[in-house]
């Protein structure tokens, strides 16, 4: 890393509207040089925090989650296929916990 000390540099701050600025606080922000005012920080826009679907139903073959506008979408876990892999069986099974998923859902 290439370190330099400045002395005698001028440094605005570009702050969000409504940001406190606290000591001991990290602000993410771009450092950039302009030769005509000096070094400007600007704080960037704070990013949204990540909420994830909240899973109503899980089981063996596949899970379920309820989106934020209240749609049901349902994800099928991995299946490992062999020679001792029915299909015919496991479209039933997943069939079966479908049903039992779409029951738990509308309660």
């Amino acid at each position: 890393m290439n370190e330099q000390l400045k002395n005698n540099s001028s440094l605005e701050l570009h702050a969000q509207e409504g940001s406190c600025l606290e000591d001991g606080r990290c602000h993410p922000g771009i450092l950039s040089f302009n030769p005509g005012k000096g070094y400007v920080f600007e704080e960037t826009l704070p990013r949204p925090s990540y909420v994830p679907n909240p899973r109503i139903f899980d089981g063996k073959h596949l899970s379920v989650a309820r989106r934020r506008d209240g749609r049901i979408q349902p994800h099928l876990k991995t299946v490992t296929v062999d020679e001792s892999f029915d299909p015919n069986v496991y479209c039933a099974l997943v069939f079966e916990e479908l049903l039992t998923a779409m029951r738990h859902a509308n309660r």
